[in-house]
């Protein structure tokens, strides 16, 4: 049984917790920033353009609660180089501004936020790392490679830097003096000089570094002008971090559930692995492998008094046994299909002692919006509801299912791809090519179902054989007011979760989210 959400309070408590939360998103507003930048990196001396997008978390539209933006660039030791205020007009903001030529190599972050976004988490602030060089330092570019040994009872770094010129030429037999920092303090500094590939390797103990930021800092001349080179040490461990996650939240005896898998590397990044799922008399139950940036999924359905083990593979061969998280004897389970591309189906599991326990609801929302209350009888075990797509908002939505106490006991968040509300662009009148200075004139057309829209949109023209796009790498408005903006941490690769509308693309977005 699905309703539309209507507020009648009465003696209902369930009604009176909806009405609350209505009233706390509408006093409590969130505000997201999207900044689109004219290049993904810079040089010194360079100015930055940049348009500026505030939004209503909750309808999407422009924000009319912030009448500043503040704008501010932070150096890789998370201090503020500088900060500009721009008004911003229904929603809408634009500027540039300069770099300092005092600026060192590096990199830096752009960070944007309103004063209302500062009453929630920074989390939620835009913030974007970019890359800013020198010319100097463009006439040099280093590949580094870090090695991890043990000696004895004491771990050893061992990272190798080349240093090549932009045809690829190797600076052979140059002195480099270079320092070893850890959270901005020298604990190792030297002189080499490199050999016949241009390479210089450096060794120290892992044990100084540990999981803290670490970097090199090298520093040589080349036709009489110094350049610094700066190379973080991105791997200090052969440990990988894998954590499963019961769909819904909790493994329920005798309820098959989904189980998420999410592998991350020292580096942060994902890691593929294999591996096979054991019961507590060593019985192989299954196999699982994870598909995409060391995220995946499997099933299993708890028996009563077994408990479960994963046995790990990782690519360097190297094995782990993990305990699967805590097995239930009561509850429920919450589980989402959103292959269609027109509607969401959700499964409703409880174990045996709840039947006849009251009423279910399953509310379902978009940053504190309501779209559906499904009210869901417990006269049976199991039971499927299917939500329509075209009800819903574009991002991300997210279930969470009541008992009759009205206490949430599980949650589920999923992504929604809404072609409706999209505006589709198109160029026109390009030519081919142009002359130096040349004015260009162009034709877009904006159009959403059929019909023109009216909006405030940017454009920002680079060369592509000197700012090479990065399509998977790349943030955009998209991908940041629909999907990162409303997670927290770091998400790697988003913008492939919308370069192919396929089965893997979707699947691999739903092991995101999950």
């Amino acid at each position: 049984l699905t309703s539309f959400t209507a507020f009648s309070t009465g003696n209902d408590p369930f009604a009176d917790l909806l009405k609350k939360l209505e009233e706390f998103t509408a006093k409590y507003t969130q505000e997201k920033v999207y900044l689109h930048l004219d290049k993904p990196y810079y040089a010194v001396g360079d100015d930055i353009w940049f348009k500026g997008y505030i939004v209503d978390a909750k309808s999407s539209a422009p924000s009319l609660i912030s009448n500043i933006l503040y704008i501010e660039l932070i150096n890789d030791k998370d201090s503020i180089v500088n900060q500009i205020k721009r008004p911003i007009e229904n929603g809408i903001t634009w500027g540039d501004f300069k770099l300092a030529d005092t600026l060192k190599e590096g990199n830096y972050r752009i960070r944007a936020y309103t004063q209302w976004m500062r009453n929630s988490s920074t989390d939620f602030f835009f913030d974007k790392t970019i890359k800013i060089g020198n010319s100097w330092s463009n006439e040099v570019f280093t590949k580094a490679s870090t090695l991890l040994s043990t000696e004895g009872n004491t771990d050893k770094i061992s990272s190798t830097i080349q240093f090549n010129d932009k045809e690829g030429k190797p600076y052979a037999n140059t002195e480099v003096t270079y320092e070893v920092q850890v959270n901005n303090k020298n604990i190792s500094r030297g002189k080499l000089t490199t050999n016949l590939n241009g390479e210089i390797t450096i060794g120290f103990n892992n044990s100084s570094i540990s999981t803290k930021t670490a970097k090199i800092i090298t520093t040589f001349t080349v036709d009489k002008k110094k350049i610094t080179k700066t190379i973080p040490i991105k791997t200090t461990s052969n440990l990988t971090d894998v954590q499963f996650f019961p769909e819904g939240g909790t493994l329920v005896e005798g309820l098959p559930s989904r189980i998420g898998i999410k592998a991350v590397n020292a580096n942060g990044l994902g890691e593929d692995i294999t591996g096979i799922i054991i019961d507590n008399t060593g019985a192989e139950i299954l196999k699982f492998e994870t598909s995409y940036l060391g995220m995946g999924s499997l099933f299993l359905s708890p028996e009563a008094g077994k408990a479960y083990t994963a046995k790990v593979k990782f690519a360097n061969g190297n094995e782990k046994t993990l305990a699967l998280p805590k097995i239930e004897k009561s509850g429920y389970t919450l589980s989402i299909n959103n292959t269609d591309s027109a509607k969401v189906t959700i499964k409703v599991m409880l174990s045996a002692d709840l039947l006849n326990t009251g009423e279910l609801k399953l509310v379902t929302h978009h940053n504190g919006g309501v779209y559906f209350v499904s009210k869901i009888p417990t006269t049976k075990q199991f039971a499927t509801i299917t939500l329509p797509k075209k009800e819903m908002f574009s991002g991300i939505v997210q279930f969470t299912l009541f008992n009759s106490a009205n206490i949430p006991v599980n949650e589920r968040i999923v992504f929604v791809n809404n072609s409706s509300d999209k505006i589709d662009l198109a160029l026109q009148n390009l030519k081919p090519s142009y002359t130096k200075r040349e004015k260009v004139d162009l034709n877009f057309n904006a159009i959403n179902n059929a019909e023109p829209v009216q909006g405030s949109f940017s454009i920002s023209v680079t060369n592509t054989s000197a700012v090479t796009p990065d399509l998977a790498n790349e943030s955009n408005i998209l991908t940041h007011l629909l999907l990162t903006s409303d997670l927290k941490g770091y998400i790697e690769k988003p913008n492939t979760y919308f370069l192919n509308n396929n089965s893997k693309t979707l699947a691999n977005l739903d092991h995101l989210l999950l």
